[in-house]
């Protein structure tokens, strides 16, 4: 059996990361011998963090274009150039290139697409927030998803949308560019009732499922689960920033106020003699935020390096590791949060997304759900405090969700793959 696996990832964010591995880990579970291939923005990336082959999920781009036969445009542009009175003709000639070279990229880039998607037995669109047009516009993913479902269509080959989310959807082109990708599939379930409901206001009709995230069901070795910090005084406090790239398009005050709010959480953690581990689960934006805090915590005079350690990850297993050896963890992005419930740590979210808030009341947490817009220091410390007094208990919150979650996504897999 050949599966493809389709997602906008490769950009440093291991929650996508932790959803790939945990469908390869079930496929293979289930068919040892399925060939799979990985469609993304970073096919190297892929093939190096998951071990498939990878093929790009847009057209690569052109270095240079011809023009008419074997010319170079930009000696041609040059020629032009020095024709005096035809600068506009030489623009227009080059524009014109370019339009026709792109053109011919895209031409040979759909029929490479359905010659592979020929040979597929299913393809699947495999979890995350893929409903979404907060990266390109509707002429991006959204475009893109539809392009792939109607080549799927036309090479008969089956077309799974498997666990996704909703997280920004601005223009009206998107939703319909998605409703048309939507209906197409011949499987579609979402990881929540919000996205649920906002795909079917859209008018994707039929038989809509909901099924937790994938990432629940990522395979964990038991030395994970078992890991507990070794500070019997304090426990172990995690601090996982978020990029401004995620949340805004430019660094605005309430950024810059969440950010000092981490700041002070840190100050006060330290004086409390609490040990901090700052990491990232987006490592291509999240760790420069973390530079920023400890250059911040670095210029205060009375900074103690035993008492804060930041981690540099840049792979899955470094994350696990770092998780599961901290105690409590305070987080802002949705992996971020997910795979530390995943392994069983309590986590104070401060959600700078609805999807956030979505998240920890599917886990009956949503006390320690504080929106980052109305963040306040001491409304932090408060549930921080209450967290800690009440860790265990939240605990075995965590892991009665974690172990239908997993359950519910067996049935899933199963439901896809003996079809």
């Amino acid at each position: 059996m050949k599966i493809g696996l389709l997602g906008p990832y490769g950009s440093g964010n291991l929650g996508d990361t932790a959803i790939q591995e945990a469908v390869i880990s079930n496929i293979k579970t289930r068919i040892p011998a399925a060939e799979l291939f990985g469609f993304s923005v970073n096919p190297d990336d892929t093939e190096k963090r998951h071990g498939i082959k990878a093929l790009p999920l847009y057209v690569s781009s052109r270095k240079a274009h011809t023009v008419a036969t074997k010319g170079n445009s930009s000696q041609m542009m040059q020629t032009l150039e020095h024709i005096r009175g035809i600068n506009v003709l030489a623009r227009t000639l080059h524009t014109l290139s370019f339009f026709l070279g792109k053109c011919y990229d895209e031409l040979i880039f759909l029929r490479n697409t359905y010659k592979m998607l020929k040979i597929l037995d299913m393809l699947i669109v495999s979890g995350g927030g893929q409903l979404d047009d907060y990266w390109g516009g509707a002429w991006g993913y959204p475009l893109t998803l539809l392009k792939w479902a109607i080549i799927a269509q036309l090479a008969k080959t089956k077309l799974v949308i498997l666990s996704v989310g909703v997280c920004d959807l601005n223009s009206p082109i998107s939703r319909f560019f998605f409703r048309c990708a939507l209906t197409i599939a011949q499987y579609r379930s979402f990881r929540d009732e919000t996205t649920k409901r906002i795909v079917e206001d859209m008018g994707v009709r039929g038989i809509n499922y909901v099924f937790p995230d994938l990432a629940y069901s990522l395979p964990l070795h038991n030395t994970y689960l078992a890991r507990h910090s070794d500070n019997q005084k304090r426990p172990v406090i995690g601090i996982s920033p978020i990029s401004a790239l995620a949340w805004t398009q430019e660094t605005d005050h309430y950024y810059k106020r969440y950010l000092c709010i981490l700041i002070d959480m840190i100050h006060w953690l330290i004086r409390n003699k609490y040990h901090v581990v700052l990491f990232a689960s987006q490592v291509r934006m999240d760790n420069e935020a973390i530079k920023y805090i400890m250059n911040i915590i670095k210029s205060d005079c009375k900074y103690d390096s035993n008492y804060i350690t930041p981690k540099e990850i840049w792979h899955l297993e470094d994350l696990l590791y770092v998780i599961s050896n901290i105690d409590v963890v305070i987080a802002s992005r949705l992996h971020g949060v997910l795979i530390s419930h995943l392994l069983n740590k309590p986590v104070l979210a401060l959600s700078y997304h609805r999807k956030v808030d979505t998240l920890m009341s599917q886990m009956c947490l949503s006390e320690y759900c504080i929106k980052i817009h109305d963040v306040q220091f001491e409304h932090i410390i408060n549930k921080f405090s209450d967290m800690i007094n009440n860790r265990f208990i939240i605990e075995n919150t965590i892991k009665e969700k974690v172990d239908q979650y997993r359950s519910l996504l067996d049935k899933q897999y199963e439901l896809i793959l003996d079809n």
